[in-house]
């Protein structure tokens, strides 16, 4: 694509230019453990990512103190495995305390269970989701605490809006964030056989809004493309791969188009912060899917090199992201999240983690254990006393309320989009029954992961994070084997094959 450069070759200014703060890694590179029958390269692929982005990593340090949930607090399990990739000299390190802490926290949700296999790219939002939770326990709609990694770093902040250009009627604004911005590669492929795009956020926001269309708010009988603005400036953005087959004939098309760099400008229709209008992300890590397996890449400052991370298997590539380009397209690997980041970005600091621990009544500080109590004269919003029980209460209430803003997934959207446009060329088997929320007590049929494109479509982005700790409709691929690897109907150990899958 005309967009592609190479990434600069070793001892170039790349790696001499690094500043601290940057989002591009200086980090060790260590594997992590992934046992026959243990199914954990999901949570891997995750884990990698998040150690190599520097920023994440670096404030993750920073924060004093957390609310704690003992042996299934996952930013407790976290932290553990990051003080390990620092300090061991074990080349391959396990992750299993983060597997039971995640295990132990969505039991009831009957998701990321010890021995199944699961989504990589749900397992990183509810990472970060439940990061939030530990950091900002508060019954809020948003999130502006500045020391919450999760909205601070990774948070988009959309508005969304029909505006119709035969009589120049407009619909309210709708609010809303996303940590991950998904886009079809169906309707990515296709956009792509139209013309040729000027650059790769160019061509992502066309496939992410092509297809969702929308009556005119007064009726004129036109239909309209949505808008969608920026309002701030994240720092890593994360772009997700909607895929409608786990062997799509895409996989090299898609692969192909993938730009080393991002303008958020040319991402979406417009962009109302300045910082956000001026810069351009790089590209520093990838997830990949293949073959009811997953796997990671990040480029490492120090090296000025592409890593490959598949679970114990640490390998490094070279400095050209057409390398990984030619690997991926050699092993099959579906691309299912982007990593971009701003180089210049820097790391929540210490005075505004303590800061906002003071406001807070329980949380533990490290190295003691032990919950401390502070009085603050600050009138806050309201606080809880951060148990599982309590937690879960919160999770639930606010499913029963829909949340306040919206009552569907965008990653739900994107599904009905991918299978208009796939239906156009003839991709698509055929259709399925609405979605409903689904009877977690018994096995699920695979075709209730679809919904009819026909219904009104309506939408459910988390401004705070949803109460279960993630996405109110967790069926959101749009194949069988793609994200969670097998269907519910299928979802038992797998044992047999490789042993890292």
């Amino acid at each position: 694509m005309a967009w592609v450069k190479f990434f600069r070759k070793p001892g170039g200014n790349l790696g001499k230019s690094y500043q601290p703060g940057s989002m591009l890694s200086l980090a060790p590179t260590k594997g992590l453990l992934n046992e026959p029958g243990q199914n954990s390269c999901f949570l891997n692929s995750a884990v990698q990512v998040l150690w190599q982005l520097d920023i994440f990593r670096r404030s993750l340090r920073q924060l004093p103190g957390h609310f704690c949930l003992g042996e299934s607090c996952i930013f407790c399990a976290l932290k553990g495995i990051f003080s390990q990739f620092q300090h061991s000299r074990e080349r391959a390190l396990p992750s299993d305390n983060l597997r039971h802490a995640l295990a132990e926290t969505f039991k009831d949700e009957q998701r990321f269970q010890l021995g199944f296999m699961d989504d990589a790219a749900e397992c990183f939002e509810n990472i970060l989701e439940r990061i939030h939770l530990h950091i900002v326990p508060e019954e809020t709609d948003a999130c502006t605490s500045k020391s919450c990694i999760t909205h601070q770093k990774f948070a988009m902040s959309l508005y969304e809006q029909s505006v119709c250009r035969s009589c120049g009627a407009s619909s309210d604004p709708l609010p809303f964030t996303e940590l991950v911005h998904y886009v079809s590669t169906t309707a990515l492929c296709q956009q792509m056989l139209h013309r040729k795009y000027e650059s790769f956020g160019e061509l992502l926001q066309t496939a992410s809004t092509i297809g969702d269309l929308r009556n005119c708010p007064s009726n004129c009988g036109q239909k309209i493309r949505i808008r969608r603005v920026l309002m701030n400036s994240p720092e890593i953005v994360t772009i997700g791969f909607v895929w409608d087959s786990d062997q799509s004939d895409l996989t090299e098309d898609v692969i192909r188009s993938l730009g080393p760099h991002l303008s958020l400008s040319a991402l979406f229709y417009r962009v109302t912060d300045e910082h956000a209008k001026k810069g351009e992300l790089q590209l520093v890590g990838m997830i990949c899917y293949s073959s009811r397996h997953y796997c990671a890449f990040a480029f490492h400052t120090k090296s000025s090199k592409w890593v490959f991370f598949d679970d114990a298997t640490v390998k490094e590539l070279s400095s050209r992201w057409k390398d990984v380009v030619s690997k991926c397209i050699k092993d099959h690997f579906q691309p299912l999240l982007l990593f971009y980041s701003n180089p210049d970005g820097s790391a929540i600091t210490a005075d505004e983690a303590s800061r906002q621990n003071s406001n807070h009544s329980h949380y533990k500080a490290p190295g003691n254990g032990e919950v401390q109590a502070i009085d603050s004269p600050v009138s806050a919003p309201k606080k809880l006393e951060l148990t599982r029980e309590n937690l879960n209460s919160l999770f639930n209430t606010v499913n029963k309320n829909h949340m306040k803003i919206a009552t569907d997934d965008p990653k739900s959207r994107l599904r009905d989009i991918s299978r208009e446009v796939a239906q156009k060329v003839g991709e698509v088997r055929g259709m399925h029954p609405a979605r409903r929320e689904p009877d977690r007590s018994v096995p699920r049929r695979p075709e209730t992961r679809y919904r009819d494109p026909g219904q009104d479509r309506t939408y459910s982005r988390s401004v705070s994070p949803p109460e279960n700790g993630f996405k109110q409709h967790v069926e959101t691929r749009l194949y069988s084997s793609q994200g969670k690897g097998p269907t519910r109907t299928e979802r038992t150990p797998y044992l047999g094959g490789r042993s890292s899958a």
